[in-house]
């Protein structure tokens, strides 16, 4: 898996985002961290402008860990630019609840 996620790395250096893409759920396949993999993928969507499966891939992100604040973080910015500013907003206000609860 580690050798997949190598892969990806380049590739996406390169600016190769589908084989990035690719190499990234590879990787997942192989038994690789998939939320490690799954961001990858997002960095990509989000590069790449695929805003809907971009919120797709950060609702299974989120599925592993709901309070993860870079996913809620792309799909705020898939929401919106999906044109869908009411749950772009409803994520704002869980991320400052999330902030506020920091010590």
């Amino acid at each position: 898996a580690s050798e997949w996620q190598a892969y990806a790395a380049l590739q996406f250096r390169c600016g190769r985002y589908n084989q990035a893409r690719q190499s990234s759920q590879n990787a997942i396949a192989a038994g690789g961290d998939r939320r490690q993999n799954l961001r990858a993928i997002a960095q990509i969507l989000l590069i790449t402008q695929n805003f809907q499966s971009l919120l797709e891939t950060a609702g299974t992100i989120l599925e592993l860990d709901p309070r993860d604040r870079a996913a809620l973080r792309l799909q705020q910015i898939a929401y919106a630019a999906l044109g869908n500013s009411a749950a772009a907003a409803q994520i704002a206000e869980k991320l400052r609840e999330y902030q506020n609860e920091l010590p």
